[in-house]
């Protein structure tokens, strides 16, 4: 029976392997062109485009939650889509310099249950993260960054 076990899960730190494989998984995905056939019913990037206020960050280790008083910055991410999964944003702090760069939406095993990898990391997301979008409010859940960020959306 064991023969047939995953070797992740066989690992006694199988959910930091887990987390690699989704990391590698994700940078294949950055790297290849859209192969699925509902690709046009899954839109996450469209969603996702907007400007987004940044509101709070959970640290997971400590339970810190930090805010904007609390670091002393307001921060905004703006998103634009260029296809249902991909685009750019720019990411404002301020009284620091602009991030620009790319981002991808994929999914571990159905659409909605997705992960975002951005390029490059920000504040509190250094590349990868469980992504949730609301209407009104955007998730991010880093697996590699150990926080929960919360932003809601401005109108544009």
């Amino acid at each position: 029976m064991n023969a047939l076990r995953s070797p992740v899960r066989s690992r006694p730190h199988g959910v930091r392997a887990s987390y690699l494989a989704l990391i590698c998984a994700t940078a294949a995905f950055l790297a290849c062109g859209e192969t699925s056939t509902d690709v046009d019913a899954w839109q996450p990037a469209y969603q996702l485009d907007g400007t987004w206020e940044w509101v709070s960050s959970l640290e997971f280790a400590s339970g810190a939650t930090h805010t904007a008083e609390s670091v002393g910055y307001e921060a905004s991410l703006r998103f634009e889509a260029t296809s249902p999964n991909r685009g750019t944003f720019v990411y404002e702090v301020t009284g620091e310099d602009v991030i620009q760069g790319n981002f991808a939406i994929g999914s571990e095993d159905a659409h909605g249950n997705d992960f975002i990898a951005i390029e490059p990391g920000i504040n509190f997301l250094p590349s990868h993260a469980w992504i949730g979008v609301g209407t009104e409010q955007l998730t991010f859940t880093g697996f590699t960054s150990g926080h929960e960020s919360i932003y809601v959306r401005v109108a544009d």
